[in-house]
């Protein structure tokens, strides 16, 4: 099959670039020829044989209007070329499949957003012509599909829940028997039980309410330990910043709970990449990848009160938590079981 995939940027970082890689990854490994379409380039990455990249290119357009512009010149690219299946990781309309990893106007609601700036409205447009258009749609929970048909009035029938897939190569348990020298080499403490916050978007992903949740808290017996974008912690004696790692496994598998407290997260990977390595989750009511925990792999905490999130942690018994060896698996998270299905239900339509 010649498959088209559809994204702003493909770069090293982020989840839907994430998903990105996995998917070239899962269709160049069954023989399909592959075409990135995309704007932005990390050329520090490696594609494989059997894949083409398509770079559109933007020129100067000013930046507010460089995703609407990438979505003009995707009508042409679409036009010119044939494809068996495209799929598009978002805000496109010229596609047979989209992602809906997201939604904006879900996004400003839960920000408490009340006027929106040109960019809101042109996201927001964007999300309406694509979801509108596509044939399908895989929406990232049910969380986001209940959002779809409210906000965006979205045929239900057009919408099907496929969650965010692991990739099982990249996170596993095979460095369980190292955590003691992980932990040393994060600097966390043995003797305390050690948090895990991963975030790119600080303020929606809840670190304020991290950080005054563990001012609460007795530093001789937890910690914080921050992965990703820089954070000013310095004044904090038990919350440290570790900054962006490309090994996220190594750091799940050293901390002894990844944190999730979200303003608003459609799914949210980390927590399903924590738990295939081994690591319960603590995750806000509003993060959507509370659909696939149980008594025995996490909390989901109400509300966005810090002593209410201090008092769950202080009555935290990890020892309590027990994840299954194929957690991925058995939940159809695999890359292959997602791609599978992913396929199955386009074949169902078209």
């Amino acid at each position: 099959m010649r498959i088209a995939l559809i994204h702003y940027r493909l770069v090293l970082k982020g989840g839907l670039e994430t998903r990105l890689k996995n998917y070239i990854e899962y269709f160049t490994s069954r023989g399909d020829e592959v075409t990135v379409i995309c704007a932005r380039v990390d050329h520090e990455i490696q594609l494989p044989v059997n894949t083409t990249l398509m770079r559109l290119n933007l020129g100067i357009m000013p930046k507010v209007f460089r995703k609407w512009f990438f979505n003009y010149r995707l009508k042409q690219a679409m036009a010119e070329n044939r494809f068996d299946f495209s799929l598009s990781l978002g805000r496109t309309t010229h596609q047979d499949a989209i992602l809906a990893p997201s939604n904006h106007l879900g996004h400003l609601r839960a920000m408490g957003t009340r006027f929106y700036s040109l960019a809101d409205i042109i996201r927001i447009s964007l999300d309406k012509r694509s979801f509108s258009r596509a044939r399908i749609i895989y929406a990232a929970s049910g969380m986001m599909q209940e959002e779809l048909i409210r906000f965006y009035k979205v045929d239900p029938r057009k919408i099907h829940v496929l969650y965010p897939p692991v990739n099982t190569r990249d996170f596993n348990r095979d460095l369980k028997p190292r955590q003691a020298e992980l932990k040393h080499r994060f600097g966390m403490d043995p003797g305390k039980v050690s948090f895990l916050f991963v975030s790119s978007s600080h303020k929606r992903k809840g670190l304020d309410l991290l950080i005054r949740t563990f001012r609460i808290l007795d530093p001789e017996r937890f910690e914080l330990f921050i992965a990703g974008d820089h954070a000013h912690v310095n004044a904090y004696p038990n919350i440290h910043a570790l900054g962006f790692h490309r090994s996220l496994r190594e750091i799940y598998t050293a901390a002894d709970m990844t944190v999730h407290p979200a303003a608003y997260e459609p799914f949210g990977q980390i927590i399903s990449e924590s738990l295939q390595c081994g690591t319960p989750v603590m995750v806000s009511e509003l993060t959507g990848a509370r659909e696939i925990l149980t008594p025995t792999t996490g909390l989901i905490i109400p509300g966005f009160d810090p002593a209410d999130w201090a008092r769950e942690i202080n009555d935290l018994d990890i020892s309590g938590f027990d994840i299954p060896e194929d957690f991925a698996a058995s939940l159809h998270l695999t890359l292959e079981q997602h791609c599978e299905e992913m396929m199955h239900l386009w074949n169902m339509i078209k």
